[in-house]
């Protein structure tokens, strides 16, 4: 899966896109497929 990545704190540069695994469900839990999520300005501000 792709996921919007923040290493360390700082400015909106620092945040990388990075392939990851797949999570996997622990007891009792569920995995959802999400097709499209998306960043907003706040939440690259956050950062």
């Amino acid at each position: 899966m792709k996921a919007v990545v923040c290493e360390s704190w700082g400015v909106p540069d620092t945040l990388k896109v990075q392939e990851l695994q797949d999570p996997q469900p622990g007891p009792g839990q569920v995995v959802i497929d999400v097709q499209a999520a998306g960043v907003n300005f706040p939440d690259v501000l956050i950062v």
